[in-house]
């Protein structure tokens, strides 16, 4: 769709909305150009559908500020102009497709919307509803059916046509194809596309695979507010605030290959006097729970966050390293630039000799590199606890005459943290799946299988509350059972604790499992980067069988 700059058809200041005494939305602005689709995404309850109704002039709740149509105030509109407009110039298709009258025919109930704002003769109404039902996808010989008779999807194909039967100038879609198959939602995404292509269109969603082949823009809300806002293809492709990367990661359309993660804690705990997210964002500072951030360009889209977006905890430096081997010295790396951020899961691929695990060496601090820095967000005292290494054979990592108990206590005792250990070595044995009965704690390492002393060098990692987890083959020389727990177990951490990953893999179908991006080795450097995410090519729809 092309956008008219110099034009706008909706202009929405400053609207707030509040039911009894909680606000559901609180300084909501927007513009459509004609010829553009605006997308609203966000979880269930963070106010998408209140917007659409605020702006329709439908809210059951307080509705402030200012909703303009073609420099028509809505909110402020008589009654009967309002009306007037509503259905003809402007319409909205409802979510709930229970909107539909049970005693009339759907055709009957399309052809309504003609002659109430056309004054059409019944005959002529009708032809033209039977028309407009054909073209959103009902079969014909359906459209003398009556509600009950149809199923949920095409009762929405319904809605949809009596929205849009008098080709309005503006369309508010609420979850427009959320009752269809997926041949039938590529349908209707170019359907809408080809029959309103000058027309303005806000779409409310929170599926973002929707948005992403539908929408030009996206708006991003949560509790309420807006956090970012920018391109869609943009947002898609590198999510700034942290909040818009929880969303993208737990869609499963984007994430066709990979685990996955939900966004932490309860949807329902908004902070209303600083940032919404702050009660389950895995970066959040104290700022985060009494300043209220407000939108601000970042990285070419506008957003609220006081961090500036997701944070990077660890990078590393045009990072290289060198061995002297007999016969000369060997090059491992060469001008390693990477980031790993915060909540992020990164996956370090390559063949054998590659570098890999001397890089999550050096990203560990267990070897310093040659040339190049790696600088964090922690202070050097802070970086043992927070930055832990998963070593790849963990009977190098751990003594074989320790028992587990001494095994997971030991870090505990190196950083002197404060008495008493037991409950908290407890905690994470129980966190990685191992028992905690006083025999197993009282076993020598040595004498654990080979599952079980992978988990047991991660509890021992684990016990120091790492923000980063560097793990080095952690389902090599496993059988596929095991390693299938112990990628369920770190994609567990992430998603509770909200710990950075980086997995060091030979094995692609590890990398997708786990990463939000895959960097390939070798040869020493990195070769190329590829983002998890289903590719942005998916904006656009190739034909499906309806």
């Amino acid at each position: 769709m092309t956008r008219d700059s110099r034009t706008s058809l909706l202009d929405v200041e400053d609207l707030t909305i509040v039911y009894g005494e909680t606000p559901v939305v609180e300084g909501f602005s927007l513009r459509i150009a004609p010829g553009e689709v605006v997308g609203l995404v966000g979880e269930s309850g963070s106010g998408k559908t209140s917007i659409g109704l605020g702006i329709m002039g439908l809210c059951p709740g307080r509705v402030s500020g200012r909703a303009l149509f073609k420099d028509r105030d809505l909110q402020r509109l008589p009654h009967d102009e309002l009306r007037t407009l509503r259905g003809d110039r402007l319409a909205m298709v409802f979510q709930d497709v229970a909107g539909l009258h049970p005693t009339y025919p759907v055709l009957d109930q399309v052809a309504e919307a003609v002659q109430v704002h056309h004054g059409v003769s019944r005959a002529e109404a009708r032809e033209r509803a039977r028309s407009w039902l054909v073209s959103v996808g009902l079969p014909e010989e359906k459209a003398a059916a009556f509600p009950h008779q149809l199923s949920g999807g095409e009762r929405q194909r319904v809605m949809i046509a009596m929205a849009t039967v008098n080709r309005p100038e503006l369309l508010i879609l609420d979850e427009p194809v959320a009752f269809q198959d997926e041949g039938a939602k590529g349908d209707l995404i170019r359907w809408f596309r080809a029959t309103f292509e000058t027309a303005g269109i806000l779409l409310i969603t929170h599926d973002v695979s929707v948005a992403l082949r539908m929408a030009d823009r996206l708006i991003i809300l949560c509790g309420g507010r807006v956090v970012e806002e920018g391109e869609t293809e943009a947002i898609i492709r590198e999510p700034v605030h942290p909040y818009t990367r929880a969303l993208l990661r737990s869609n499963v359309a984007l994430n066709p290959h990979r685990e996955l993660i939900r966004i932490p804690g309860d949807p329902t705990r908004i902070n209303q006097k600083g940032c919404p997210f702050q009660p389950r964002c895995v970066q959040a500072v104290p700022e985060c729970s009494h300043a209220r951030p407000f939108l601000r360009q970042i990285h070419g889209r506008r957003v609220a966050c006081h961090r500036g977006g997701v944070v990077a905890l660890l990078t590393a430096r045009s990072v290289g390293k060198s061995f002297s081997l007999k016969g000369g010295k060997v090059e491992a790396l060469r001008e390693i630039t990477l980031s790993i951020h915060s909540g992020e899961g990164v996956a370090l691929m390559g063949p054998t000799g590659a570098g890999k695990s001397t890089l999550g060496a050096i990203l560990t601090r267990l070897l310093k590199p040659d040339t190049g820095e790696v600088v964090s967000d922690f202070d050097d005292g802070d970086f043992r606890r927070r930055v832990q290494l998963v070593h790849q054979h963990p009977k190098e990592a751990i003594s074989p005459h320790f028992t587990v108990w001494e095994t997971v206590e030991e870090p505990l005792r190196i950083v002197k943290a404060s008495h008493p250990y037991n409950d908290r070595i407890r905690e994470v044995l129980r966190e990685v799946g191992l028992p905690t009965t006083k025999d197993f704690l009282s076993r020598v390492a040595h004498t654990l299988s080979g599952g079980e002393l992978k988990r047991l060098v991660l509890a021992r990692a684990l016990v120091l509350d790492p923000l980063i987890i560097v793990a080095d083959e952690p389902t090599a020389g496993i059988d596929a059972s095991f390693a299938s727990q112990i990628l369920r177990l770190l994609m567990t951490l992430q998603e509770t604790r909200g710990i950075s990953l980086l997995v060091i893999t030979h094995d692609p179908y590890v990398a997708q499992k786990v990463a939000d991006r895959i960097l390939y080795l070798e040869g020493g450097q990195i070769k190329k980067i590829t983002p998890s995410l289903t590719p942005v090519t998916h904006r656009h729809p190739a034909p499906l069988v309806s």
